[in-house]
């Protein structure tokens, strides 16, 4: 069973003005005369992220980031989160922070993207399976492997570079075959010639 990436497709909460920053609190929040400018997206991610996973416990933890959001009322902020739901597979999803009302607490609402932007595998998931590759397939184990994050996207490529005892070796990756109902990216590789 895949761990649950997304949420529910909207969620409200309230802004609470302060003289450094802007925090976001859910359903209860202290009055304050005046708002922000404008609210720092480091802000809005930190307390937006920790809602969703308070309020899905099965939701898969992750990092979220968004843009600064201008305080009026109808201003929107984009946000991506991030998460990896298990085995090295990188899920993205997108959401959105809407400005509902900015009187004394101030209330946003929060939409879920319906389907993930972009999902891959960790470089660091490639990096070990293909080290334990090359070593059945070439007889010699790597003392190190480096691979960037594979987009799942059929014919994407990545570079990878093995560290053996006498050289380095570089190392093409390509998605050959994903299932984006599971994140799953299949992938083969080939070394690269000198």
């Amino acid at each position: 069973m895949t761990p649950r990436v997304d949420a529910r497709p909207r969620r409200s909460m309230l802004l609470v003005g302060g003289a450094a920053a802007a925090l976001l609190v859910v359903l209860t929040g202290c009055s304050v005369s005046t708002g922000p400018d404008s609210l720092p997206g480091t802000e809005i991610a930190k307390k937006a992220n920790a809602e969703l996973v308070r309020s899905n416990p099965d939701m898969v933890e992750g990092e979220l980031t968004c843009n600064k959001i201008d305080y009026e009322v109808g201003a929107t902020s984009r946000c991506l989160r991030t998460v990896d739901v298990g085995n090295g597979q990188i899920v993205q999803i997108e959401t959105t922070g809407k400005i509902t009302s900015t009187g004394d607490r101030g209330k946003f609402n929060i939409a879920v993207d319906k389907e993930a932007k972009e999902f891959g595998l960790s470089g660091e998931t490639i990096a070990t399976d293909l080290s334990t590759q090359y070593a059945d397939q070439f007889g010699v184990k790597p003392d190190s492997a480096d691979c960037p994050y594979l987009l799942g996207e059929v014919g994407t490529k990545v570079v990878c570079t093995l560290t053996l005892p006498d050289k380095d070796v570089k190392v093409e990756v390509e998605a050959t075959e994903v299932d984006a109902a599971e994140f799953n990216t299949n992938y083969e590789f080939r070394v690269v010639p000198d």
